[in-house]
């Protein structure tokens, strides 16, 4: 088994997710979709989410048995957290009706950072993306909160 799509997945979003402009790289983006159709990259990314403390330049921000929430790499709000499953699962599409014990723990997990971090009052949201629109082979959710953040280049309002 080739270290090819652990080395990609993990350059990739963790370590040159994002540009000096803070966009994806197209080339960035090019790698990433190949990714995604390596089927071995679900097991890789999984077993590197296990170990991600040792293995991966991020630090927990929170960790249960069944998920791991860290703040986003390159933020586009002041509270963009990323909550992924330790399981692996590619997208909502395959998830199982199964997974309710995971999805409890999912509700007790972001209930508890939405109370910790008092975002209740000012609005949060908690997005999930698919389809196109999910730029990683793993399924994660979104916690964000605030207004988004300027984009380089741009001055703040």
């Amino acid at each position: 088994m080739s270290d090819y799509p652990v080395i990609i997945l993990l350059k990739i979003n963790f370590i040159i997710n994002v540009g000096k402009e803070g966009i994806m790289k197209p080339d960035v983006k090019r790698l990433l979709q190949k990714a995604v159709n390596w089927k071995v990259s679900q097991k890789l990314f999984s077993w590197v989410l296990a170990r991600a403390p040792r293995l991966i330049p991020l630090t927990p921000l929170r960790e249960s048995a069944g998920w791991i929430v860290f703040v986003h790499p390159s933020p586009a709000y002041p509270v963009h957290l990323v909550v992924l499953p330790k399981k692996p699962i590619r997208n909502w599409m395959a998830l199982s009706v199964d997974d309710g014990q995971l999805f409890g723990e999912f509700i007790q997990l972001t209930q508890a950072m939405i109370r910790d971090f008092e975002l209740e009052p000012a609005g949060y949201r908690l997005i999930l993306n698919g389809g196109p629109n999910q730029t990683f082979p793993h399924m994660h959710f979104h916690l964000i909160a605030g207004d988004p953040l300027p984009e380089n280049g741009e001055e703040s309002k």
